[in-house]
């Protein structure tokens, strides 16, 4: 019933809003006022919808707005919550309606660009006929709102009994509540409209509420931008590795296996019997971070970090991975050779980070490496299925007729996936060529 009535004075109200725009090219309530005599017809219109719109008894609007309040009434816990909404939104209906149906068409007459007049027959029947059966729906709910009401009882398991009259109880001291509020804010509104500015309405109208309320976006907005996007590479980096580890510490200490577990299961894989010539890699690789940690010009730190790299390339050696460790070598030389051609473009190398901002990022890198550790101890501890390299290796020949497993898994097994890191590879590079030719004092060659 409230879906009705709700539609019945709604459609009206719609269609009022447009006869007013087409008889006075004005769409400002604000701006409206005294047109009850030369529009009567279409006043009646607007105060007849109006009235369901607030919930006058002898309307629609009235008998919808006590059958939800004997519904909130007896609904389960915090419902007192939704009841206190229904209110509130009542007395803004009420107001609203105010506003929209008696505002424009009562009071003095206020200076329009047009002469203002009913229109046509066609125009004003609709909006007449749904205010008027919005009126007869609210004075005998029997003839429209509870056969509505029944026809969606099924889904309710309940068939309400709707009337105009139910006596003095509770909903219609809601309802009263409700029209007082109403009131309320249409007091204050025309307080607010006769120029008095102590008028609390004034400090905390809607639309003072939005216009500040999106100040305030606007501020928060730049406030984060700047703080965010602030330029340095070494805080994007640590943003977004700290996020990362924030989301992943927590499932892995939820969902992995007892620590005991993951050192047993280490120690069973062989892992724990480590020839002295890992040993002896792993051993180079700490040296070099430490190099690089401690490195005091840029080529030195290059330098360090791309024995990282080799180091890895030679492990990929020792376990059969010859393609992966020959790409491994060519990027790595590639990566010395284009930062070093970089330096003569970035400022001087100076260590401008505090003791306690090296400490911190110290903490960060260890916990990082002990959670990707973890985390990969977890993935391997945590395979129930058989491993995938069996049947790429049993049919990396047959299938694809390649011998190199590597590259048929690259370029057929996971061709798509090959190609999509090529795509991202292009863009990127298409992006760096952009910047770079964008750079100031960059000469143009002329064509002739």
């Amino acid at each position: 019933e409230f879906i009705l009535a709700h539609a019945l004075y709604k459609a009206a109200l719609f269609l009022v809003a447009g006869i007013l725009d087409h008889e006075t090219g004005e769409r400002d309530t604000r701006r409206l006022g005294g047109l009850r005599q030369d529009m009567p017809i279409t006043a009646i219109t607007a105060t007849l919808s109006g009235l369901s719109m607030a919930g006058i008894p002898l309307t629609a609007g009235f008998v919808a707005k006590e059958s939800m309040y004997e519904t909130l009434l007896h609904a389960p816990a915090y419902g007192w919550i939704l009841l206190a909404c229904a209110v509130l939104a009542g007395a803004s209906f009420a107001a609203v309606a105010w506003a929209v149906s008696v505002k424009p068409f009562h009071g003095s007459r206020l200076p329009i660009d047009r002469h203002a007049h009913d229109p046509g027959s066609t125009m004003f029947v609709g909006p007449l006929m749904l205010s008027g059966l919005g009126i007869a729906a609210g004075t005998v709910p029997s003839l429209l709102l509870e056969p509505h009401a029944a026809a969606s009882a099924p889904a309710a398991h309940h068939v309400p009994h709707l009337a105009a009259w139910h006596g003095f109880n509770l909903p219609l001291l809601l309802s009263a509540i409700t029209l007082a509020l109403g009131g309320v804010v249409i007091w204050l509104r025309h307080r607010k409209a006769a120029g008095d500015t102590s008028s609390a309405l004034n400090k905390v109208g809607t639309e003072r509420l939005y216009y500040r309320a999106m100040d305030l976006l606007d501020r928060f907005s730049t406030r984060t931008a700047n703080t965010v996007q602030h330029g340095l590479l070494r805080i994007y980096l640590f943003s977004v590795l700290l996020g990362a580890m924030a989301i992943l510490w927590p499932l892995v200490y939820r969902h992995a296996a007892p620590l005991g577990n993951l050192i047993t299961f280490w120690a069973a894989s062989g892992a724990a019997e480590t020839r002295w010539h890992e040993w002896a890699l792993l051993l180079t690789m700490i040296m070099a971070i430490g190099a690089t940690v401690h490195a005091r010009t840029r080529l030195g730190a290059v330098t360090a970090l791309g024995v990282v790299g080799y180091v890895i390339a030679v492990i990929f050696v020792l376990y059969g991975a010859p393609d992966l460790a020959m790409t491994q070598f060519v990027i790595e030389t590639l990566t010395v050779i284009l930062i070093a051609l970089s330096f003569s473009h970035l400022p001087p190398f100076r260590d401008l980070s505090p003791l306690w901002v090296r400490a911190r990022d110290l903490l960060f890198a260890v916990t990082g490496g002990v959670v990707m550790t973890v985390l990969t101890l977890v993935a391997l501890n945590a395979r129930k299925h058989e491993s995938v390299a069996t049947y790429y290796m049993e049919n990396s020949y047959n299938l694809a007729h390649g011998k190199n497993v590597v590259n048929v898994i690259l370029v057929d097994f996971r061709g798509i996936d090959t190609l999509g890191e090529i795509t991202v590879l292009a863009v990127a590079a298409l992006g760096a060529f952009a910047l770079l030719r964008a750079l100031p004092g960059r000469k143009r060659e002329e064509t002739p």
